[in-house]
């Protein structure tokens, strides 16, 4: 099998205590280069605390799903885009935050619905980009999927008819 999996994680914490690694596609191509893939997979299933022993996981977990592995990854990429907008680590870049967004957002990642939402909402720091139309598509799909903050601004759209028509009916449903 020449598929090594790499499932992500994502980071709530503060910036301040973000560190940044080496180059993972160097330490890779390294390790795959001196050691083989196999040793390649030992070393990740390691890290990730699926190291075998005798037959048994050493965490008592088992391996990550499929599904669990995209989510990770839709978080990631939503975190970068937050990285990207609040300039951490990086220049501030609030379009190129929006493209990472709507990555996330259109395979169904909830909080990259919502602040793509918003940033049509509200637009950028000069209030360009807004676009009431796209916020109240943006707003529903995280709503849909149960997002509280997502339901009250939905509601508050309707109530006020900013980019759908005025709806008292509607907004009490959200």
């Amino acid at each position: 099998d020449d598929q090594i999996y790499i499932p992500f994680t994502t980071y709530d914490g503060p910036a301040a205590q973000v560190k940044m690694f080496p180059d993972p596609v160097y330490l890779t191509k390294r390790v795959v280069v001196n050691k083989g893939k196999e040793e390649l997979q030992k070393l990740i299933d390691k890290a990730l605390g699926n190291d075998e022993t005798e037959g048994q996981p050493s965490s008592g977990e088992e391996k990550p799903t499929e599904e669990k592995i995209i989510g990770d990854i839709l978080d990631a990429i939503f975190q970068y885009g937050q990285f990207l907008h609040h300039g951490i680590g990086t220049r501030a870049d609030q379009r190129k935050s929006l493209s990472f967004y709507r990555r996330a957002a259109v395979r169904g990642h909830v909080k990259a619905s919502l602040r793509l939402a918003q940033a049509y909402d509200f637009g950028d720091d000069e209030g360009k980009g807004r676009n009431p139309r796209r916020a109240i598509v943006w707003y529903r799909r995280a709503a849909d999927s149960g997002d509280p903050s997502a339901m009250l601004n939905l509601g508050i759209c309707y109530e006020r008819g900013y980019g759908v028509g005025q709806d008292y009916r509607e907004a009490a449903l959200w």
